[in-house]
């Protein structure tokens, strides 16, 4: 064979062994777009426990004995049969005796579920209050692998269900008393401009949520707020961020407000101004009425 000869077939079995590793190569590739990657293992992972809301309120009505709220365990991974975490209640960090409650030591998650709910019972004693008592409850540590927001706050209080066509519709919210220069709040309706008109919507038999810009005038600035209508007095539920300036906060009086329950004509809230007293300023209250149209 001569040397043209030998290098021509060199050259075809390069060739023919470029083809061959482009083959396995572009069935590699084929093979690794057809794998998803796997992102958790919700068989045989890690199981993390975990309450879904870490704050949960518990009415009780007048005249009904007791009521009762729940708040959801998850848990991420699946198993054919049930599953029972323990819990228990933080007696030394709670407000409410233990008079005022009924918790389980134990939660179950179903078979084939990721979630399961943990029941509390409110009892109306007699010193159970419209503001309510706090009844903190953890998870115990050994639940599962993990465990993160291992508590929950249950807010026991006396409630009086608010008939459905009660404290709604159209208000007034007329400023009386400003919350002092730091985050003093114009509280117009959500329309903007020189607007006070806001809707009061309900939200539960003993809440009701409205729209308002806390300052400024632009309607982008508009906010909800959430009122929550205890037996013998009217107050704002949580925190609003001042839509000027977010670490200004808007929040509940440090009194409760008034109404008269056969007479929705009208209603006064006090309100807190700067409650994180951010930039240098305190926390001042301020009051605003809210009359029927």
């Amino acid at each position: 064979m001569d040397n043209k000869t030998q290098v021509i077939n060199l050259k075809q079995s390069m060739m023919k062994n470029l083809y061959n590793y482009t083959a396995i190569l572009l069935a590699c590739i084929m093979v690794s777009c057809e794998e998803e990657p796997v992102i958790f293992d919700n068989v045989g992972g890690a199981e993390l426990v975990s309450f879904e809301d870490t704050f949960v309120q518990v009415p009780v009505n007048v005249g009904e004995g007791s009521g009762t709220a729940s708040a959801t365990v998850e848990v991420s991974t699946i198993s054919n049969v049930d599953r029972t975490f323990n819990v228990s209640v933080v007696s030394e960090e709670s407000t409410a005796p233990s008079s005022f409650y009924s918790v389980p030591t134990t939660v179950t998650i179903p078979a084939n579920s990721y979630e399961g709910e943990l029941i509390i019972t409110g009892n109306e004693d007699a010193a159970l209050t419209p503001a309510g008592s706090t009844v903190i409850v953890e998870l115990a540590d050994g639940s599962g692998d993990a465990i993160t927001n291992k508590r929950t706050t249950f807010n026991v209080f006396l409630a009086c269900p608010l008939d459905d066509q009660f404290l709604v519709g159209e208000y007034n919210l007329i400023v009386t008393a400003s919350a002092g220069a730091f985050g003093a709040p114009i509280f117009r309706g959500p329309a903007g401009g020189t607007s006070t008109v806001v809707t009061l919507e309900v939200d539960s038999p003993t809440s009701r949520t409205y729209r308002a810009i806390p300052r400024g005038t632009n309607s982008a600035n508009a906010r909800t707020f959430t009122l929550t209508v205890g037996c013998d007095g009217i107050n704002l539920l949580g925190n609003v961020a001042d839509p000027v300036n977010p670490p200004l906060l808007y929040g509940p009086g440090q009194v409760d407000g008034t109404y008269d329950q056969s007479d929705d004509s009208e209603a006064i809230i006090n309100f807190t101004g700067n409650v994180n007293s951010a930039f240098g300023g305190s926390a001042s209250q301020g009051e605003f009425v809210l009359q029927k149209r």
